[in-house]
């Protein structure tokens, strides 16, 4: 692995907002936004996307060996949709720091999306935003 590369890209949560730090309230949609910014580094051959598999939809229950694990965001937004968009293979990393260095180093292989033709349609759906009520009011 002498010529493995490590890019460590945060990304800001947007749908819930800034202040959300949690893997699991990741949105689909923000890593589109990220990674629109990294697509000179994603072009260099080779190059895999990491997600964190809390960031699925069915991350409570998901299991790596599984072929049918979810593979869409919170929003709804589909794990191969990205892989196609960005044409690069998107893996499941883990949720433990030991997970991610096994799936660097090759130790063991998660779920994996690569790139489909034709690619898949990523659709950003529209939630509705719900106004903040004070405990105090009177309905």
């Amino acid at each position: 692995m002498d010529n493995l590369t490590v890019r460590l890209v945060g990304v800001p949560n947007e749908f819930f907002g800034r202040i959300v730090k949690c893997a699991g309230l990741l949105a689909g949609r923000d890593i589109l936004a990220t990674l629109e910014a990294e697509r000179a580094f994603l072009s260099r051959p080779g190059t895999r996307v990491m997600v964190p598999g809390a960031a699925l939809k069915d991350a409570a229950v998901f299991n790596p060996g599984r072929k049918e694990a979810s593979e869409l965001f919170l929003d709804d937004v589909p794990m191969q949709g990205l892989a196609d968009h960005f044409r690069v293979p998107f893996v499941v990393g883990g949720s433990y720091c030991p997970e991610w260095l096994d799936n660097l180093f090759g130790r063991v292989s998660w779920h994996e999306l690569r790139p489909q033709e034709p690619p898949m349609p990523i659709e950003i759906i529209d939630f509705p935003v719900h106004a903040a009520r004070s405990s105090c009011q009177t309905p």
